[in-house]
């Protein structure tokens, strides 16, 4: 197999490591990057330029390796490969994400395939599996950590005792952050990665921005700390459930008790369970970032592409979109945390919206030792009722006149 790669990034230069080291049959030829003339010691022996056309129109070429990111320029790269006859590799969801319904339409139309282990979870062998052993599985539930970024922040919050900005500071500085961090601590790029593995589950395709998100920046301190009092941690969890015929799926944080499998899961490790309707329980861990866990990933995917050239490419073809069903109508415990005036009557005036919204209340505490004289924390605990019950109450409660902050609220997983 001949390959050529495009992006000589972090990524990309694992990747070269892995292929000298390991994999004599599959042979990086040509390197297509901005910045190819400062790394000559790495592309010793191979073809190297800025322009594209080096590896779209070398026809000895047969695979392309995508590792650029964004999605223009990579969707130009994408298409013009297939065009060529090549198959693609790519670590790109945001590109998948929003183009991957047409991109894979395009390759199954030629004749070629596109692979994308690394898109997802690292070096968690995800897709494959759900592709080959899970394929005619029906799988009912799925529940994970697929963002090791906002993984990593919430475990040094804890760990730690620091800040939700004091951390990201720190991360950025460590490179474990990008500069602008919202694709992240917003919750995206673990909506993308959750739109492709439910494309993959149900064989529909689901569009990224229809799903539900919500991201990690308003978490404090103190946050961490009551969520430790009752022997729960906070994780960024990406949820998808198939409940009577509907789907289900939304990425939110959320308090995990210590039996969930994702309450041990780590600094930047991701983790994935799903359910299946014959087979069970399966669990999935390991690095989900990093240099050669993804790279190894991409070269996984070389791999398999490799055992495939001996019989027709494989391909993936998805005809029809998914429709998403309203995560309100769903059920959930919650964890809501208030700012209010410490004055009389306010407990009692949110109970009573609690109440009027069918929100039974399981525990309700007080904590004056990190706001203002005259103000109050009440942290309150609901049994599981509906989604939409919550939603609505949370409205009311805010046009409480001694409400001082808006809240925080977390679902809660057992």
């Amino acid at each position: 197999m001949r390959v050529g790669i495009f992006g000589l990034g972090t990524v990309g230069q694992g990747l070269l490591q892995i292929l000298r080291e390991r994999q004599p049959a599959i042979e990086a030829v040509a390197v297509v990057d901005r910045s190819y003339a400062r790394k000559a010691e790495l592309l010793a022996g191979i073809k190297a330029s800025d322009d594209k056309n080096l590896i779209l129109k070398d026809k000895s070429i047969d695979t392309v390796v995508e590792l650029m990111g964004g999605i223009d320029d990579a969707l130009y790269v994408v298409r013009s490969a297939i065009e060529n006859g090549k198959n693609v590799v790519t670590a790109n969801k945001a590109l998948l994400a929003e183009h991957g319904y047409a991109l894979f339409q395009f390759a199954s139309e030629h004749g070629r395939t596109i692979a994308f282990e690394a898109a997802i979870a690292g070096a968690i062998p995800i897709v494959r599996n759900i592709e080959t052993i899970f394929r005619h599985e029906r799988i009912t539930r799925l529940m994970g950590i697929v963002n090791g970024t906002t993984n990593y922040i919430l475990t040094r919050m804890r760990k730690d005792h620091l800040s939700y900005g004091e951390v990201l500071e720190a991360a950025q500085k460590q490179g474990l952050a990008e500069a602008d961090p919202t694709l992240d601590v917003g919750g995206y790029d673990a909506q993308q990665k959750l739109a492709l593995l439910t494309s993959l589950i149900t064989g529909e395709w689901v569009e990224a921005k229809n799903i539900p998100v919500r991201g990690i920046t308003e978490i404090s301190a103190q946050d961490v700390v009551w969520a430790e009092r009752f022997h729960n941690r906070i994780r960024l969890v990406a949820e998808y459930n198939l409940i009577q015929g509907q789907h289900y799926m939304h990425v939110t944080p959320a308090l995990v008790g210590e039996q969930n499998v994702l309450y041990d899961i780590e600094y930047e490790n991701n983790a994935l369970l799903f359910h299946g309707e014959y087979s069970a329980e399966h669990l999935f861990m390991g690095k989900g970032a990093g240099k050669f866990p993804t790279a190894f990933s991409v070269y996984s995917d070389l791999i398999q592409l490799q055992l495939a050239a001996a019989s027709p490419v494989p391909v993936r073809k998805i005809e029809t979109y998914l429709p998403i069903a309203n995560i309100a109508d769903t059920t959930s415990a919650f964890y809501l945390r208030l700012r209010v005036k410490d004055q009389p009557g306010v407990l009692a005036a949110i109970a009573q919206i609690l109440g009027n919204n069918a929100l039974s209340i399981a525990s309700v505490h007080q904590d004056h030792s990190a706001v203002a004289a005259g103000e109050v924390d009440i942290v309150i605990h609901t049994h599981a009722q509906k989604r939409s019950g919550f939603y609505k109450a949370l409205k009311e409660i805010h046009a409480l006149k001694s409400i001082v902050l808006h809240h925080v609220y977390l679902p809660v997983l057992g």
